[in-house]
């Protein structure tokens, strides 16, 4: 993806944005280390698709969590 920045604070504060704004875990990574490079619309694509694995708590019978 074709990056236009004024230096590397712009580049940082946009990247802590989508870090900030997205579920994705690693928005970077769609940005720099995908093979052939993504489009700045299929970067947010991919990232917005992102749906993390739900963790829920066991319980034992009498309502205590397990440790």
């Amino acid at each position: 993806m074709r990056l236009d920045y004024a230096d590397e604070t712009e580049l940082n504060n946009w990247l802590d944005r989508l870090d900030r704004d997205l579920v994705y875990p690693a928005v970077s990574e769609l940005i720099f280390t995908i093979t052939p490079e993504l489009t700045a619309t299929e970067v947010v694509d991919r990232a917005l698709a992102y749906r993390p694995i739900g963790m829920r708590a066991v319980v034992r019978a009498t309502g205590q969590p397990v440790p």
